[in-house]
């Protein structure tokens, strides 16, 4: 049987971080799995509106929706751990912003 040692190294996930030899800390992996979960929401997104068949729209959605709830769960354990820090949005921002999304809304109407 061959040494699974070395087979190990390559391993994207395995802890040691591969062939740079640099060990992967939680923040690190908690970060990697944040992007990977943002990578999969685009997919997802692009895959529901374009697609052509109700079941694989459904499917999408049901995907991008867990994933969502997946992505902010990750985001919410690197926020508590300090490891993503967020500014409060000022409320003259909030309703600017909400009154420019419905005012594209309108027009699109």
């Amino acid at each position: 049987m061959a040494n699974n040692s070395s087979n190990n190294m390559n391993n994207p996930w395995n802890a040691t971080g591969g062939q740079s030899g640099q060990q992967w800390n939680d923040q690190d992996m908690i970060g990697d799995l944040l992007v990977q979960e943002k990578q999969l929401i685009s997919t997802y997104s692009t895959n529901m509106v374009e697609g052509s068949q109700h079941p694989l729209r459904t499917l999408m959605a049901q995907h991008l929706d867990q994933t969502s709830h997946d992505h902010f769960g990750l985001f919410q354990q690197m926020q508590q751990r300090g490891w993503y820090q967020t500014q409060p949005a000022e409320e003259n921002a909030i309703n600017a912003t909400r009154q420019r999304e419905t005012d594209h809304r309108n027009q699109m109407m």
